[in-house]
Formats: C-alpha cells, sequence, structure tokens
C-alpha cells in the first residue's frame, strides 16, 4: 500500500509508518484532549454561543458533547503526527472502504515527512477561516491521493457496493446541517481545490502550497480557478480594532464560507476580510458584533442587500465596509461606529 501511494503522489517515504489499533474509549480520549488543547478556558462555550447568535445550531444543542460523540461514531482511522503513527479502531474491517481510508492516512503521514502536518493543524484560535483552508489543502490532497488509487482497485459497479456500518450517534446530536457542511468542508471543497491546481501544475504546484503558497482563507479554496488573479491575502483587521469601544468574550473570522452558511453562497461572493466579536452586554446577554470589508462597493451593497432580507439584525454601511449586530438595536450598533475611525481598507 505505502508503494501506491509513492507512486500516485509521486514522492517517497523516509521512513516507515507506525500503525495501531485502539479501541472507542481511547480514540475519543484522544479526541478530547485534543479539543481541551485547541480549545482553553472558555473558548468552546463561546464559540457554541456564537453558532447559536447565527442560528447555525438550536438554542438547546449541547455542541461539545455532540462534536465529540459525532467524531467519535465518524472517524475510520486518523493520523498523529506527534507520535507519526495511523491509528484505526479494533473494530474496523478489512473492506475497501477501510482500506481506502489506510491510503488516505497513508498521505498524511507522507505529508508529514515532508512538510511537517503539526504546523499546519495547529488551530489559528483568532481566525478559525484560515485554519479551516490549511485543514482543506491537507485533506483535499489526500482525498485526491485516494480516489485515484480506488478507482484503480475498485472499479465503479463494485466501489456502490461498499458501504461503512451506520454511525450509531444518538439522537440527540445529530449533527445540524450546516454544522455538518463545515466538518465536510476540508473533504468536499479541499477535494475540488487540489484537483483544480494540480491540473493548473501537478504535484509541484501542490508541494508548494504547503512550502511557500499556503492558502489563507476559505475564499481561496471556494475559488481555485481566480488563484492567480487573486491570490493575495484578505485583508486582515486587528482583533484588538474595538478595544476602546467595549471589552470582548471572543473574536474569530468567518471568511466567506462562514459567511455562505448564514446568507448562502451568492451573498458571500466578494468577500475579502471580516472579524467578529462576542460581546457580554451589562444584563449578561451574549451580541455578535462583525465587520467586514468587500472587494468593492458594489459587492458590500449586495451583501447588505442579503443581510437586510434575512432580518437577521442591524447593519451599518460605509464604502465597501458593513458593521453589523446579532441581539442588540440599531441605536446601540451606532455606538460602535466609532469602529471605522482610522480604517481605510480600501479594494483588493
Amino acid at each position: 500500500m505505502v508503494d501506491r501511494v509513492e507512486y500516485v503522489r509521486e514522492l517517497s517515504f523516509k521512513r516507515a509508518v507506525k500503525r495501531t489499533r485502539k479501541s472507542k474509549s481511547q480514540i475519543l480520549e484522544y479526541l478530547r484532549s485534543r479539543v481541551e488543547e485547541e480549545y482553553v478556558g472558555d473558548e468552546i462555550r463561546h464559540e457554541e454561543t456564537v453558532l447559536k447568535l447565527l442560528n447555525l445550531i438550536p438554542s438547546d444543542y449541547p455542541y461539545q458533547t455532540c462534536i465529540l460523540e459525532f467524531l467519535t461514531h465518524e472517524i475510520g482511522g486518523y493520523y498523529d503526527p506527534r507520535k507519526e503513527e495511523m491509528v484505526f479502531p479494533e473494530t474496523q474491517s478489512t473492506s475497501g472502504v477501510e482500506r481506502s481510508i489506510v491510503y488516505h492516512e497513508l498521505t498524511h503521514a507522507l505529508q508529514d515527512q515532508h512538510f511537517g502536518l503539526e504546523t499546519f493543524l495547529r488551530r489559528d484560535k483568532e481566525n478559525d477561516d484560515k485554519t479551516l483552508a490549511r485543514q482543506a489543502l491537507i485533506e483535499g490532497e489526500a482525498m485526491w491521493v485516494m480516489t485515484q488509487i480506488a478507482a484503480e482497485d475498485f472499479p465503479l459497479d463494485t466501489r456502490t457496493n461498499q458501504t461503512q456500518e451506520p454511525f450509531s450517534i444518538s439522537k440527540k446530536c445529530e449533527l445540524p446541517p450546516r454544522v455538518l457542511q463545515g466538518f465536510l468542508f476540508p473533504y468536499t471543497e479541499g477535494l475540488k481545490f487540489v484537483i483544480s491546481r494540480f491540473q493548473d501544475g501537478g504535484w509541484e504546484t501542490i508541494s508548494r502550497h504547503f512550502e511557500r503558497e499556503l492558502p489563507l482563507s476559505t475564499e481561496q479554496i471556494l475559488h481555485p480557478d481566480e488563484w492567480g488573479q487573486k491570490k493575495n491575502a484578505p485583508i486582515g483587521i486587528p482583533s484588538n480594532q474595538i478595544s476602546k469601544l467595549s471589552p470582548w468574550l471572543s473574536t474569530n473570522v468567518l471568511g466567506e464560507f462562514g459567511f455562505a452558511q448564514i446568507l448562502g453562497g451568492q451573498a458571500a461572493r466578494g468577500w475579502g476580510g471580516d472579524r467578529f466579536w462576542l460581546i457580554q452586554k451589562e444584563n449578561g446577554k451574549a451580541v455578535f458584533l462583525d465587520l467586514s470589508v468587500w472587494d468593492n462597493q458594489a459587492e458590500a451593497q449586495e451583501f447588505v442587500k442579503e443581510w437586510e432580507k434575512s432580518g437577521k439584525g442591524p447593519f451599518i454601511h460605509e464604502r465597501n465596509m458593513v458593521l453589523l449586530a446579532i441581539g442588540m438595536s440599531k441605536a446601540d450598533l451606532k455606538k460602535y461606529q466609532g469602529i471605522f475611525n482610522g480604517l481605510n481598507l480600501g479594494n483588493r
């Protein structure tokens, strides 16, 4: 199997890759430890609050519990770059589906040996959009290698009969559709991105993305055909832009994919950068505030039209910038209008 991955990816392993099997409880413990490492203190609770304010998950959805339950049941294998080993469930069979997973994880091991995966996998705590874009490159390449080998090993008429056991996930933890889209994004959109870039310059181009041209936003993943004309970095908005106006609980970036989940893909077209803040009001309630910049004033106006139609909350539109909120009145939002002061983000 190693030689198949080497042949398709046109890279050689530098050392043997360890394999091990673990129980469901051991895999759950590994996932829990990674979540606790990536989300310190109240960070995951703040993420849950944002998702609920955006109406991406129901108000009574037990987010952290269900994410771990979903991952534990969904995972067919994973590569641990710290231990440099592939891990598979004890109950895994040797069907075609499981062999495909081995090819996928072997590709991750190959990535690690040549490019160092740990750095790429580390979450940017104030820019999940950038983190998601990196994940899309990593998973997209592994999907592309796996798909090419599977196409040779299992003709279409036999591959359609290779299915995994259904997830035995509890009904309360069924993932809301848009959360599921977020989990699938690195695999589905990442695969499209890698295929497009591969067609543009082969594996040399893919390696260059790892070495010096990392995608920096989901916008770049969603529009790989525009890489040549629009590969410049998204416009960054400082996290301390509202420091003089209000303290905040957390800050992050929605990105084009995030806005597409809220309003649809067409409304998010023309995204140039954004930053949001989760703010706690004096009455204890949390509110959502986002400052976005668009490629030009026309794109900003199109976005504003869709936001206004959604009825989610007030907004203020200046040039190619939009300040919007959920959980506060238009009068309260105007108190934050000073956020525009000193900003000259311009067009890309």
